[in-house]
């Protein structure tokens, strides 16, 4: 672990394989909902379904779902999902729609902004090396001009290797989009020019629906 503290917790989901894509999304917004956002303490829990892979073309959807977690204590988030008296229940559940898991911590650097129900979801691959620095500051120095046209975030995941992928995260870049409208500008300006990292690098278009949110927290809508 890292002298950032973990506060939020991402995870991919595959869904089971003799589950429609319709089926999946169905049962992992309504009944599987109903029972994680009753998890004590938590304050933020977003799902985003993924609709399609917007680059590296043509590459098949392997996890259908990325949820997002977070507890007002971050240091709840290492014990409160095994500690939870319907935990039994939860991990029960799981096995009605999705056939695999891969949970990461994360450090979001600022104040959470609210989800758009569009989004692009980016899942970069872990830098290495004498260019990992440079690759993170390109990422950032990215984030921030994609920033001044819509609402977006950098998540670095922390900690060590996120249970059991060949290709572990090194960060996750999340754009809020308006609802309908043209985004030819952040593809090509904002986006293009992080599909050239050196690392790998998949960006998801997804519909998120946010089961849990603090009603407590300034939010700022896109």
């Amino acid at each position: 672990m890292t002298d950032r503290e973990a506060n939020r917790r991402i995870t991919l989901i595959e869904k089971r394989a003799d589950m429609t894509d319709k089926a999946f999304h169905a049962h992992w917004s309504g009944p599987h909902a109903e029972i994680a956002r009753d998890l004590p303490g938590l304050v933020w829990y977003v799902q985003n379904h993924v609709q399609n892979v917007l680059w590296p073309q043509g590459q098949e959807v392997r996890h259908l779902g990325i949820a997002e977690i977070a507890f007002r204590d971050p240091k709840d988030i290492f014990h409160r999902i095994d500690g939870w008296a319907r935990v039994d229940e939860l991990r029960k559940d799981e096995g009605r729609f999705l056939s695999a898991r891969y949970g990461c911590w994360t450090h979001a650097h600022d104040a959470p902004v609210l989800p758009s129900q569009r989004r692009i979801v980016v899942q970069f691959g872990q830098p290495t090396g004498d260019s990992a620095d440079k690759v993170r500051r390109r990422i950032a120095d990215q984030a921030a001009w994609i920033a001044t046209e819509f609402p977006c975030h950098v998540e670095d995941c922390i900690g060590g290797s996120p249970d059991v992928l060949d290709d572990p995260p090194g960060c996750f870049l999340f754009v809020e989009l308006p609802a309908t409208g043209d985004i030819g500008s952040l593809m090509s300006n904002g986006l293009a020019p992080l599909r050239d990292l050196g690392v790998s690098a998949i960006a998801h278009v997804v519909h998120a629906e946010a089961k849990r949110l603090p009603i407590d927290l300034t939010l700022t809508a896109p």
